[in-house]
């Protein structure tokens, strides 16, 4: 791995006479440029790329990184409970509030200061390593330059040049470029490494490319050399997997990340815990490029305790009076600072104790003096905005798509997005396709034994919901299509209802915290609905403050559409009253609820109501109109539209980073 490592460094500093095409479309296998080859060799490969890129007018993107008085902090409440059923709705004004105004309510919860006041240099091709133990602010530092600020805020004193271009500017129209690859491996565990990596290649493939070879010969092939850079190329028809799909191992799940991290052709990359899942052979060699690093940044405790070449890390602590026991390599040596039940001070030698001693001893130490002047120079050389933007931006536009907005981070048009992520949900649902295709041995009899069962339970359900509000018969007392143009006008109620049902969860999962969270919410607010749409009490026995409810809830259109398609216009029949019992016994309570009398209420037979000659009378009682049917299905169709408005302001305002907007 140390041999790939410094051969992709060497891509960008390199160059040979060996034709581009030549370098593409090799098929010989004896050749050291085919990734197919037993003779293949990285670095060969390596160095044919920067010629054909010249011949093709392209240059090589490169960004450096100046930051001076960077610091990082977050809020916390000083005392927090935890949430149930019951309280969770104390913490939700809070929790939106938080999201949608995160400035104004940052004055009531506590700062927690993480990096405090880092100051450095990263030139273009430099690699900088940066240690310290758990808790250090490793993490965070990272996060904070490569943009990846969700949870994070950045002092407003901090100072960003990433070679003239300013810390928005990179992170909103480049902010593919400075990517943050995280210690957790995330993938979509059914696609295989070699559909995972083709995707993230086609994602920055360039717009010009060699005479001769098409957009998916250049992917797969850039797809292949990286694979068979981090020896993984025995896993191409292999699932990604995760802790359920168990297919490559956790090794060769990391150097998947790490391919697919090279295959971005990002110029500032920022690699969290590269080794984490790592065997132990890789892991040792992975190691052993320290040597590679030309900087090297301490942490101990969120402070800055050393900045500088890695050569001379060493030297450093060695003079504040600490000395490295024999057999300790200098990256352990750097590490124990960091503890004080590691590290071993020489006799007779004051050094520092704590993290702010180790802060201070930095500030007035002679390395602290000549970053500070180099990075004066640095500024002077790379202004904001200056001439080394302009080349930038400049360049990024070559590799854009034809049409692509200069201001875009994507090196893809639209139209070219959109055919990319439906050719990867494709894959996705192949390679998932569902049990009656994958296990049909076992989910087929099964489905056929249990198919007698489950309808013989949905009986309840016919019962219960669809005779009662008439969905068992056509609900037409004309002649002519009415029934069919009730029975579309159900469907449209159905659908819509679906429609809003979705969409309104996915608004709660925009503004909430988690999705067990939005679940809880969805589901307190649903049965809420259901409460005060009509159906458990009517509109005029409602109090006047749950009258508003009743107005507001799009359960209360919903059912009085349903019922009105359903039942309305229907002429009421009376059944007979059972033996034994008067008309007046019979029907009392209905006529009771519904209102009117009877015409002879000690008749056995021929039961009649003077008022309720059709359903549109009872319909009445409830607040339902036949004629508004239409209204209240436009009605439910503008709260599905507000669910989705909503949901998609909700994670604008509270997800989306804000030096992403």
């Amino acid at each position: 791995m140390e041999t790939r490592i410094s051969t992709m460094q060497g891509v960008t500093c390199t160059s040979t006479d060996s034709p581009d095409g030549q370098t593409f479309a090799s098929s010989d296998l004896g050749s050291p440029l085919n990734p197919s080859g037993k003779r293949f060799n990285a670095r060969t490969w390596a160095q044919s790329i920067p010629n054909g890129a010249a011949e093709r007018g392209q240059e090589f993107r490169r960004v450096g990184l100046c930051f001076q008085e960077l610091s990082v902090f977050g809020y916390s409440t000083a005392t927090d409970f935890q949430k149930t059923v019951a309280n969770i709705w104390l913490a939700l004004p809070g929790m939106l509030a938080r999201r949608l105004w995160p400035r104004a309510s940052a004055s009531k919860q506590n700062r927690v200061d993480i990096p405090r006041q880092f100051d450095g240099i990263i030139h273009a091709g430099d690699m900088c390593v940066v240690l310290g133990p758990p808790g250090s602010g490793c993490s965070t530092f990272l996060r904070a330059i490569s943009g990846d600020r969700n949870g994070i805020c950045i002092n407003q004193d901090s100072y960003f040049s990433y070679q003239g271009i300013s810390d928005k500017e990179m992170h909103t129209a480049n902010r593919g470029d400075v990517i943050y690859t995280a210690e957790v491996d995330v993938y979509f565990p059914m696609l295989t490494v070699g559909e995972t990596l083709t995707f993230a290649a086609s994602a920055r493939c360039p717009r010009e490319l060699p005479k001769g070879i098409s957009h998916q010969q250049y992917c797969e092939h850039l797809r292949d050399v990286t694979m068979a850079m981090y020896g993984i190329s025995h896993t191409i028809h292999t699932k990604v997997g995760d802790e359920f799909v168990r297919e490559v191992s956790g090794g060769e799940r990391k150097r998947v990340t790490i391919a697919e991290a090279t295959l971005s052709n990002a110029p500032f990359q920022c690699w969290d815990n590269s080794t984490r899942g790592l065997d132990a052979a890789n892991a040792v060699e992975f190691c052993k490029t320290l040597r590679l690093q030309s900087e090297a940044l301490i942490l101990y405790e969120g402070r800055q305790i050393y900045f500088g070449p890695a050569s001379r890390a060493k030297a450093y602590f060695v003079d504040l009076g600490f000395e490295c026991p024999d057999r300790q390599t200098t990256p352990d040596f750097l590490k124990s600072m960091a503890f004080p039940a590691q590290r071993v001070p020489r006799q007779g030698c004051n050094t520092p104790r704590t993290a702010d001693d180790f802060a201070a001893a930095w500030k007035q130490s002679a390395e602290y003096e000549a970053l500070q002047r180099e990075i004066e120079a640095y500024k002077a050389q790379h202004p904001i905005g200056g001439a080394d933007a302009v080349k930038y931006r400049l360049l990024k536009q070559t590799y854009q798509a034809k049409g692509q907005r200069p201001s875009s981070p994507y090196m893809l048009s639209y139209s070219q997005q959109v055919m990319l992520c439906m050719w990867r949900g494709w894959r996705r649902f192949w390679a998932d396709p569902g049990p009656a295709i994958w296990n049909p041995s076992t989910d087929g009899p099964l489905f056929s034994s249990w198919l007698f069962w489950y309808t013989l339970a949905s009986l309840p359900t016919f019962a219960l919901f669809h005779f009662p509000v008439g969905l068992a018969h056509d609900a037409s007392s004309a002649a002519g299509d009415q029934a069919t143009s009730r029975g579309f006008l159900m469907y449209l109620l159905f659908l819509t209802f679906l429609l809003w049902v979705s969409t309104f969860v996915h608004l709660c999962i925009a503004i909430a915290p988690s999705a067990d969270s939005a679940g809880n919410i969805a589901n307190f607010l649903f049965v809420r609905a259901f409460f005060f749409c009509g159906v458990v009490a009517s509109p005029d026995k409602m109090p006047r403050f749950w009258i508003f409810l009743y107005r507001a809830s799009p359960l209360s259109y919903y059912v009085s559409a349903v019922l009105s398609t359903g039942l309305a216009n229907e002429v009421m029949v009376l059944d007979p009253a059972m033996a034994g019992q008067t008309c007046g016994d019979y029907l009392g309570a209905y006529i009771e609820q519904v209102g009117g009398y009877l015409a002879d209420a000690d008749a056995v037979t021929s039961c009649r109501d003077c008022r309720a000659k059709e359903t549109n009378v009872i319909l009445r009682t409830v607040g339902v109109e036949h004629g508004s049917r239409w209204r209240d299905l436009g009605i439910l169709w503008v709260y599905v539209l507000f669910n989705v408005v909503g949901a998609l302001a909700g994670y604008w305002l509270a997800r989306v980073p804000r030096g992403r907007k």
